[in-house]
């Protein structure tokens, strides 16, 4: 995806052809996350071939219903538009300045995504998957820590809370959807199969695939005899010490689009300033990892200083200034 004219102000911005990782460089207040929230907000925008050609064909009926009405406001108000009574005329005026302003508002809002589809050059026919992410460790919490009813809530917790707390709440997670998946396939040999068995085994495989899509093929994750997570294989070292922080990270970002449903398709991912919380070596091994992953489009960071960053080499570099 390229962003071929960001509509922020007259004269607009425009942008060289965009690679598959941008880098956007400035100071506290340089308007950093109000560039990542245009991004957001175009991209949402985003429609098919087909679904623009509908639009402009309704925003052309809109158009000639705004003219009409406005006519007859016009007519109404000169007096050429004859009715039978003073309260006939006020309450027909009333209907008719009321369907204008409801024409217009959907004018403006069909104009502002036209606009913001004719902004992006992108590179197939379709919506991208937004994606904010940005974590504010790296260090995974064994819910093996926590009581049975904490874990569950912390587990539940990551559908809504995303990335605040996803070093807790993914581990909870991941353990929830193997325990239900380990019951489903005991119940299933006692007594017959039910859509909610199904759900729960889906539910797993899945993890698994997506999992192995962001950590490799030789990624450990199972339960332990006492129905704990385990990630990794040496059973003998400390909660997740195997994996490196980057792979933690992603571990993170794994649970948090599985539970919300998400997947790494047509995926442009937002950060905001992740160096504020992340190592520079670690955040290079995750960046290394997201760009080389089949349905990534796009990577966009926000960044108070570069240079950390160097090493994974921006397809694209913005430094924006506060002038």
């Amino acid at each position: 995806m390229g962003i071929a004219e960001l509509p922020l102000e007259s004269p607009p911005l425009h942008l060289e052809p965009l690679g598959d990782l941008v880098v956007i460089a400035g100071a506290n207040g340089a308007g950093k996350s109000r560039l990542l929230r245009l991004v957001d907000a175009l991209a949402r925008r985003l429609l098919s071939t087909g679904e623009l050609t509908n639009l402009t064909s309704q925003l052309f009926e809109l158009n000639n219903s705004a003219k009409s009405f406005s006519l007859e406001l016009s007519g109404i108000d000169d007096g050429s538009v004859p009715f039978d009574s003073a309260e006939a005329r006020n309450s027909r005026r009333v209907s008719v300045a009321n369907s204008l302003i409801n024409i217009r508002t959907q004018i403006a809002r069909a104009e502002t995504t036209l606009k913001a589809n004719r902004a992006v050059t992108r590179s197939f026919d379709g919506t991208y998957n937004i994606i904010h992410f940005v974590p504010r460790t790296a260090q995974l919490f064994d819910p093996a820590g926590d009581s049975d009813n904490a874990a569950m809530q912390r587990s539940a917790a990551i559908l809504h809370s995303g990335r605040d707390a996803s070093e807790v709440n993914a581990p909870a997670y991941a353990r929830h959807v193997l325990r239900a998946a380990l019951l489903a396939w005991r119940e299933s040999n006692e007594f017959r199969q039910s859509p909610l068995h199904d759900e729960a085994i889906e539910a797993e495989r899945s993890l698994r695939t997506l999992l192995k899509e962001l950590l490799g093929p030789g990624f450990h994750f199972a339960l332990n005899s006492h129905l704990n997570l385990e990630l990794g294989r040496k059973t003998s070292e400390s909660f997740a010490s195997e994996l490196s922080e980057g792979q933690q990270v992603l571990f993170q970002l794994a649970c948090m689009l599985h539970s919300q449903g998400s997947v790494l398709k047509n995926a442009i991912i937002l950060m905001d300033e992740p160096e504020n919380h992340l190592h520079p070596a670690a955040l290079n091994d995750v960046i290394d990892k997201l760009r080389a992953i089949k349905g990534v489009e796009q990577i966009w960071i926000a960044t108070c200083s570069d240079l950390h960053l160097k090493a994974v080499r921006p397809a694209f570099e913005a430094f924006v200034g506060q002038d």
